[in-house]
């Protein structure tokens, strides 16, 4: 069975608050789960070429989130693995995001791997959080829609993408929206873990 990833993206403010961001999933242009609101980024576990050598580099966890971020966030043309041309890491924004998870600015959890029960599609459910001059450094040019669907992100500010308010009023307000099952679970378990989520870099909060 070929798994995807589904990431909950917090922009963590200097104050300890954050807000996250969601995918209003087209109808017609994804295979599952269509007119949902998903996690932003997510996408299927698989190398981004036909290349040997992108099935040795790109069947990487993290590797797999970074592209989705270029894809969804920054439109960038969806890689498939369709074609022969390997993806060039060291460039932005995949050489940005390596420094900043290298430098503690971006923290990636793990929260396991669930399965949807109306078809059966196996997720690995993950959650980043930025710190909100790094966010909007690497994400100053995101887009509102992409191959998959519309970005929700809130109000903008001074251009900049902000975010929906990480808070359980908000959360408890999408209830009447039709999340999908990897959305709803991760910020069910963000919320959970928030202390720990929303820790200033550096500190490991119980």
């Amino acid at each position: 069975m070929l798994p995807s990833v589904g990431t909950l993206t917090l922009r963590r403010t200097p104050d300890g608050r954050a807000t996250f961001f969601l995918l209003k999933r087209g109808g017609g242009k994804v295979a599952t789960v269509g007119d949902t609101f998903g996690p932003l980024p997510g996408g299927m576990i698989q190398p981004a070429s036909q290349s040997p050598g992108a099935y040795r580099r790109d069947l990487s966890l993290w590797r797999v989130i970074m592209r989705e971020y270029n894809e969804e966030l920054l439109g960038a043309p969806e890689a498939k693995g369709e074609g022969g041309t390997e993806v060039d890491y060291t460039r932005p924004p995949y050489s940005l995001l390596d420094a900043a998870l290298n430098d503690g600015s971006l923290r990636v959890w793990c929260f396991g791997i669930a399965l949807e029960p109306l078809h059966l599609a196996v997720c690995v459910l993950t959650v980043a959080v930025f710190e909100a001059d790094t966010f909007d450094t690497i994400f100053a040019d995101a887009v509102e829609e992409n191959e998959e669907g519309q970005v929700i992100t809130g109000n903008r500010s001074h251009g900049r993408i902000v975010g929906l308010s990480f808070t359980e009023s908000e959360i408890a307000a999408l209830g009447t929206q039709k999340l999908s099952s990897p959305a709803a679970g991760l910020l069910q378990l963000a919320q959970h873990h928030r202390e720990m989520l929303l820790a200033p870099p550096g500190i490991t909060s119980p």
